[in-house]
């Protein structure tokens, strides 16, 4: 008696002999029939044409209808009727993301503050509530108000040292110059090489220099523009800080208490030159938390409390 296969090679084996027996049988069937022959006097009928299936996204889109932050599509003809319908109903649809266009500033305009707030850190106190001033070109503009109501702060949004919170700061001119009351640290040039370089813009050697000497003449830093601005004393360098916002003709003059430190002579010689300043067509802006001169040209007034800037008639001295 011979070895008997295994089961599974028995079945593999009646499989073949199983699908050779189906592949003799003769096809039978609708799907097997003979081709039927094309008719000559029948008319050919095109295929419909194939539209692409549109993509998931867009299958996605059409379920959820038009986005609130894209809109509906742009019409093809702006001129059209079906335009002019869609902008109807998109001013409808759309009004609450309608915002005003600014208006164009007046060219007498140096910087205009519209509703502006600034706070120092994330949910800490107002510094600026709700500032709402515009400076014009060719006037003198006193900020008054006691100590730590926010001056320094309005005078920093002005400049553009800093950014607003909320609200919004326009300036018509890019320069503006800045003065501190106090100089940064750690600075190891000389006065005399500081300024040179920041009165060197837009003017020749020679002309640069005239203008540190003059400046050092009306401010009496002649002596102290020798020695290293890291070595300087306070009022000292408060001098040298408002010689180097005075050096350049910019049309925003931004001086943060010019007066404190300051002789006679040389509150009389900063009168001259913000008066200079005001009849070239340049805007100053200045705080009063020392005494100013009487022979200052004050156009405005502002008195600034707790953050609040309002105002004031050039007759009412502030508190």
């Amino acid at each position: 008696m011979g070895p008997t296969s295994p089961p599974g090679a028995r079945r593999r084996r009646n499989a073949r002999k199983s699908t050779a027996a189906n592949q003799l049988k003769p096809r039978t069937g609708s799907a097997f029939a003979a081709p039927t022959p094309p008719n000559p006097e029948a008319i050919p009928i095109p295929p419909p044409p194939r539209t692409p299936s549109p993509s998931r996204a867009a299958k996605s889109r059409r379920r959820q209808g038009p986005s609130r932050r894209q809109g509906p599509p742009s019409p093809t003809g702006a001129n059209s009727p079906s335009a002019a319908a869609f902008r109807l109903r998109s001013r409808k649809s759309c009004d609450y993301l309608r915002i005003a266009e600014p208006l164009p500033l007046d060219p007498q305009t140096v910087c205009a503050l519209t509703a502006v707030g600034k706070r120092h850190r994330f949910r800490g106190p107002w510094a600026i509530q709700d500032a709402t001033l515009t400076l014009h070109s060719g006037t003198i503009v006193e900020v008054a108000g006691p100590d730590g109501a926010g001056k320094s702060t309005l005078l920093n949004l002005i400049a553009g040292s800093t950014d607003a919170t909320t609200g919004k700061v326009e300036r018509t001119h890019e320069g503006s110059e800045y003065e501190p009351q106090h100089l940064p640290s750690g600075l190891l040039l000389t006065g005399l090489t500081y300024l040179r370089n920041m009165a060197g813009e837009g003017r020749t050697r020679d002309a640069a220099n005239a203008r540190v000497q003059a400046l050092a003449i009306g401010l009496d830093l002649e002596r102290a523009l020798q020695l290293p601005l890291a070595h300087l004393p306070k009022d000292t360098g408060h001098r040298v800080a408002l010689a180097r916002a005075l050096a350049n003709p910019t049309q925003l003059v931004v001086l943060d208490d010019p007066w404190s430190g300051l002789d006679e002579h040389s509150r009389l010689f900063l009168v001259g030159e913000l008066a200079e300043r005001r009849a070239a067509g340049a805007c100053v802006v200045v705080t009063a938390e020392s005494d100013p001169p009487a022979e200052l040209p004050v156009d405005e007034r502002y008195l600034v409390r707790d953050g609040i800037v309002t105002p004031t008639t050039l007759a009412a001295k502030p508190a």
